[in-house]
């Protein structure tokens, strides 16, 4: 690798860091794979809808909507757009609507040629966890370890990785 090449590495890696110490859901900014796995500025990544496992029906598409607002914010992601996620379901032969669980989430990374997709899930009990895991569309495998974020009396509180 040239020394340019080394410092352009070292850019995107700086960046990546940056997107995820501010970002909650830090996993989904990079991989904590192999180095080929990483995601680049340049690739699509696909939000799957969130499994509600809360019982309270607020959360069916708010989880959703609010990742998918933090993560277009970053410069460093590139998230498949409403409009491209509909265009790609019809020719997938779906209606526009249809919830992207992480079975029809993969199907449509592969379709439109993205390299990964991103699915969560909140549960509650005493308290209430959410969940996210990035997986790459090829291989199914995960990118890096469940992002866990767990809701207290005090607040949210970052408990780790799964």
């Amino acid at each position: 690798m040239s020394r340019d090449q080394r410092r352009a590495a070292g850019r995107r890696s700086l960046e990546s860091r940056r997107c995820c110490s501010q970002r909650s859901s830090a996993t989904a900014c990079t991989s904590a794979g192999k180095q080929n796995q990483r995601l680049t500025e340049k690739d699509a990544i696909v939000i799957a809808d969130f499994e509600n496992r809360t019982g309270d029906t607020v959360f069916d598409y708010t989880l959703k909507t609010a990742l998918t607002v933090a993560l277009t914010q970053s410069s460093f992601l590139n998230v498949l757009s409403d409009n491209q996620v509909a265009q790609t379901l019809k020719l997938m032969m779906r209606p526009a609507g249809t919830m992207l669980t992480p079975e029809i989430a993969r199907e449509l990374c592969l379709r439109a040629n993205s390299k990964a997709y991103i699915a969560g899930d909140r549960q509650s009990g005493q308290r209430v966890r959410d969940r996210l895991k990035v997986v790459n569309c090829q291989s199914g495998e995960s990118l890096g370890p469940e992002q866990v974020t767990a809701k207290t009396e005090e607040g949210y509180a970052r408990v780790g990785t799964v």
